[in-house]
């Protein structure tokens, strides 16, 4: 580490961070800010200092000082990890702390969807059977987990993702990771790794080819003995139609809630949602819109709730 690049100094009272360039020319900074207590990046900015030029960065007026215990200034000059500090708040134990491998990334969000905003209000108890599908890095598992649910199946095909999970949850005896995808049919196929972002599926326009087997869950489900789910959560980038349309309504018959991601990515457009929609409608699901979602933004999530 170089701490001779940039100073950072917090004002625990203003709430803000106050940086000085020291390099004596022109530089361009990325910050990235890590939350201690589960060790994920919520916010982000970037700084083009002139010579000697401070900045003042205030921190988002939704931050939680007394959720959290501090968090970490990570600086990237050029896509390298150059200087760090930390700000600490508590000395207490995190029971939902993540095994993060990618930083400069803004993984935040849906965290702060469930736990902070709690815009997704559904009640878990300690009977369901939660079905995280496309996991990611582990947000909605590690949901459920702290809700003390019977049993988490997490499926993730990004390589690097699963790593992460399967140290994030190394001492969970009720989670079990796949590193397979979902979508109607079983083979081996390859899978568009996004290397600027933790967001990959078959449809990214751009990224690395990485060969992973795609499943049936339905099958997969019933093959591997797993537990039928009662609460699913679908966030697959574009391949939730062939998910929904592969699986019978057996399967889904004690599922009492599908959080369900929507996206029109290739030829998927807003016909194949209603098809989604009138299907689960005949079934006796009701439905919601989260408060972000917005149809012409081409994505979203619908909640199915069986009353």
């Amino acid at each position: 580490m170089n701490n001779d690049i940039v100073t950072i100094t917090y004002d625990s009272e203003k709430s803000v961070f106050i940086t000085r360039n020291l390099t004596g020319k022109t530089i361009t900074v990325y910050f990235w800010l890590v939350e201690l207590q589960t060790n994920l990046t919520f916010t982000g900015f970037w700084v083009c200092y002139e010579a000697d030029q401070d900045n003042v960065f205030a921190l988002p007026e939704w931050y939680d000082f007394a959720l959290n215990n501090g968090f970490e200034v990570k600086m990237y000059v050029d896509g390298i990890l150059v200087q760090t500090k930390k700000v600490e708040f508590f000395k207490r134990q995190s029971n939902n702390f993540f095994h993060v491998t990618k930083f400069n990334e803004y993984n935040y969000p849906s965290w702060r969807h469930l736990m902070i905003d709690k815009k997704i209000n559904i009640k878990l108890n300690e009977k369901d059977i939660f079905y995280d599908l496309g996991a990611n890095i582990g947000v909605y598992t590690m949901w459920a987990k702290l809700n003390n649910v019977r049993q988490i199946y997490s499926f993730e095909p990004n390589p690097t993702l699963v790593n992460d999970m399967r140290q994030t949850f190394i001492n969970c005896a009720n989670v079990v990771i796949f590193d397979h995808a979902i979508s109607d049919n079983d083979e081996e196929t390859f899978f568009t790794i996004n290397d600027q972002s933790v967001s990959s599926s078959f449809y990214a326009n751009s990224g690395y080819q990485h060969k992973v087997r795609k499943i049936n869950l339905e099958k997969f489900s019933n093959d591997n003995n797993l537990l039928k789910p009662t609460i699913i959560k679908c966030d697959i980038e574009g391949s939730e139609y062939e998910f929904v349309n592969s699986i019978s309504n057996d399967f889904l018959s004690e599922v009492r809630t599908i959080i369900f991601e929507f996206h029109f990515f290739g030829d998927y457009q807003f016909i194949d949602l209603a098809q989604v929609i009138k299907r689960f409608l005949i079934l006796g699901y009701t439905l919601s819109l989260t408060p972000d979602t917005k149809f012409e933004n081409k994505m979203g999530c619908i909640i199915f709730e069986k009353m």
